[in-house]
């Protein structure tokens, strides 16, 4: 069983900067079951665009768009938070395939991990505390299926609220 995930904006800009994200996951029957709150782009660059806008090397938020979902990918052993996959990316990696033409690419979910200095991304979706990651590493491993799509939704009417589950 696979379920979906969606984020769109919710809220202003913290103090850092940055958009509060809502990452929703939504079951079968397209209920929202869950979320948890992320962030994505860099602070001087909160333009939310289509994937037709989307320019590589921009900083700004992922593209409104379709995705798929890729597997958690732990630096060291699962749940080793002291790990990393490189600078400002943390323990766990997990891909964002786009689902349709864009310049931009390389995306994934992962920790801000270096928020203090750094906050934000290039157009990945991050996490800034470690709770917030967990909520969202549990939705693959809990029995209640694994994330399989990811709707990008910021209003600019390319894409529809809820992506179709695949089966």
């Amino acid at each position: 069983m696979q379920t979906h995930l969606r984020v769109r904006r919710e809220g202003e800009k913290d103090r850092a900067g940055l958009y509060p994200l809502r990452l929703s996951r939504y079951d079968e029957k397209n209920r929202e079951r869950d979320y948890t709150y992320v962030s994505s782009g860099s602070p001087s660059y909160q333009i939310f665009k289509t994937a037709a806008q989307g320019q590589p090397g921009s900083l700004e938020p992922i593209p409104e768009g379709g995705y798929g979902v890729g597997k958690v990918e732990w630096a060291g052993k699962r749940d080793v938070w002291s790990a990393s996959h490189g600078p400002g990316l943390g323990p766990f990696w997990v891909g964002i395939r786009p689902q349709q033409s864009m310049a931009r690419g390389d995306f994934g979910f992962h920790m801000d991990a270096n928020y203090i200095y750094a906050p934000g991304s290039a157009g990945c979706l991050v996490f800034r505390t470690e709770a917030n990651a967990r909520v969202f590493l549990s939705w693959f491993t809990d029995g209640k299926g694994v994330p399989g799509d990811l709707v990008v939704n910021w209003g600019r009417g390319t894409v529809g609220s809820l992506p179709k589950v695949k089966k």
